[in-house]
């Protein structure tokens, strides 16, 4: 049903499709909002969008909402009626190309140009996942046109608004003298997952090139910004993760009951490169060789597609809490996750998608001050971001407990299809 868009340049090609849609009749006006997911705090559906990307600025034949998140996408009210075909046409006129496809806007977490793994997927690709998903049951001839976009507007010193000039989605290099535009880790992580039959335009300063636009672009409907979803509801967990096995073309992997009986135990040891470091890693792993066989690891830099093959390999997922324990969604089914945590920390981002469901789920806090290293404790007075030694009893006492949660379910369930 879907066609994966790999590069830039074959962006340009779209223009054709965009052009047919000129013929169509006119659509009614629309403008339906619900809630949203963080930013912006709306989610709405419009119709008759016209969208100059020189100034970023939309306009609507539609009546807004009060509930719409316009400092964000700045929408207007246009004086364009549509209620006469003649006059859509002359509409239409006005724009360089018109959309067909139904699009949809959605922000992808940057902050100050630095991504993060955890909030990419929590707030970008999990939520999006659960928008399309009702568009994937209609089984469109046309697919969608994906639009992700920066702003900045909930961060302090930055304006309000999508920005037009973040460098989230490519990255540019000289090679022999010649300008090179690469995609980013962001953008191939949205081409693999979603770019299959719909076209992924990133709202950036290189959108009018792409489209081969000098102009302004129509569309027929648009979705700005991606509606709540339910990230503790095991059934959605479950068809999200057996979505990016399907797009990565990768098989699901063994109930680890079955991994077990074939191989043993086996566990992975996220490591963390430049903060919240684990500083005696390599004394826990000796600690526990003789009762659990575990390999060090590292995701940074590692395809996305490998991240997910390792973590379908292991019975017992360890790490410092942070990024890397998003991978944990792509664990073996009834596998047991382990998550260290600095210096009297408060919050686990990760027990609501994992705590309480058919796996342990496992903590251990540092309670000690003296085991906590900062570099500069005025900067981080609560240590969140502190390099750890992690105490050789309690850890190997975690893993035992671990250990024996995973033998007690072994005897109670077998092939366990649950997060």
């Amino acid at each position: 049903m879907f066609s994966i868009v790999s590069n830039l340049l074959g962006l340009a090609l779209f223009g054709g499709i965009f052009r047919a849609g000129l013929s169509s009749k006119c659509i009614p006006p629309s403008f339906v909002c619900e809630r949203g997911h963080f930013r912006p705090n709306s989610s709405c559906t419009v119709s008759n969008v016209m969208l100059n990307p020189s100034l970023g600025e939309w306009s609507t034949t539609s009546r807004t909402k009060d509930n719409f998140n316009d400092d964000v996408f700045r929408v207007s009210k246009c004086n364009y009626s549509f209620e006469k075909h003649e006059v859509c046409l002359r509409h239409h006129a006005d724009c360089n190309l018109y959309v067909s496809q139904e699009a949809v806007l959605f922000s992808v977490y940057y902050h100050y140009e630095h991504g993060n793994f955890y909030h990419f997927f929590y707030d970008t690709v999990m939520p999006l996942f659960s928008a399309l998903s009702t568009y994937y049951t209609k089984q469109q001839s046309d697919g969608l046109m994906l639009l992700p976009f920066v702003e900045h507007g909930s961060l302090p010193g930055f304006a309000k608004g999508v920005d037009w000039k973040t460098r989230a989605f490519h990255t540019k290099s000289m090679v022999n003298g010649e300008v090179v535009v690469t995609t980013t880790v962001w953008t191939n992580i949205l081409n693999v997952l979603f770019g299959k039959g719909n076209s992924l335009v990133p709202l950036d300063s290189t959108f009018s090139d792409k489209l081969n636009l000098r102009g302004n672009v129509c569309f027929g409907n648009v979705r700005f910004g991606l509606p709540k979803y339910n990230h503790t509801d095991t059934t959605f967990l479950n068809g999200f993760r057996h979505f990016v096995f399907l797009r990565l073309k990768l098989p699901p992997p063994l109930p680890v009951q079955d991994i077990v009986r074939q191989t043993g135990h086996h566990a992975l040891f996220v490591k963390r490169i430049n903060r919240r470091r684990i500083l005696n890693q390599e004394e826990l792993i000796a600690n526990i060789a003789d009762i659990l066989p575990t390999t060090i690891i590292s995701f940074e830099g590692m395809p996305f597609r490998e991240q997910v093959r390792l973590s379908t390999k292991c019975t017992v997922f360890i790490g410092m809490q942070g990024a890397g324990i998003m991978n944990a969604m792509y664990l073996p089914s009834g596998s047991a996750i382990v998550v260290l945590f600095q210096y009297m920390a408060a919050s686990d981002s990760f027990s609501s998608m994992f705590a309480g469901r058919a796996r342990p789920y496992l903590r251990w806090v540092n309670k000690d001050k003296n085991n906590s290293f900062v570099k500069n404790e005025s900067m981080d007075p609560y240590h969140d971001n502190a390099d750890t030694i992690v105490d050789l009893q309690a850890f190997r006492g975690v893993i035992e407990d671990a250990l024996a949660k995973l033998k007690k379910m072994a005897s109670l369930t077998e092939n366990v299809d649950d997060l």
